[in-house]
C-alpha cells in the first residue's frame, strides 16, 4: 500500500506530495523535498522529523 505525505497537511503553503511504499521511504522523500525546496532540514530535529511521520497517510484512506 503505498503511502504519502503532504507539506499542506503541515500547515505548510505547498502543494508538495510525496510518496513511498514505507514510512521511511516517505519520511526520507520529505526530508531530501523540506531540505530542497523549504529549505528546513528535517534531520537535524527529531521534533519535526516525528511530526512530519505523523502526518504520513495510506493513499488508499486518503481516497475515501
Amino acid at each position: 500500500m503505498t503511502k504519502s505525505f503532504q507539506c499542506s497537511h503541515a500547515g505548510v503553503p505547498c502543494r508538495a506530495r510525496v510518496t513511498g511504499e514505507t514510512e521511511d521511504e516517505v519520511l526520507a522523500n520529505a526530508v531530501e523535498h523540506a531540505k530542497k525546496v523549504h529549505g528546513v532540514d528535517l534531520s537535524q530535529s527529531k521534533t519535526l522529523a516525528g511530526y512530519a511521520r505523523s502526518l504520513i497517510r495510506d493513499e488508499d484512506a486518503e481516497a475515501r
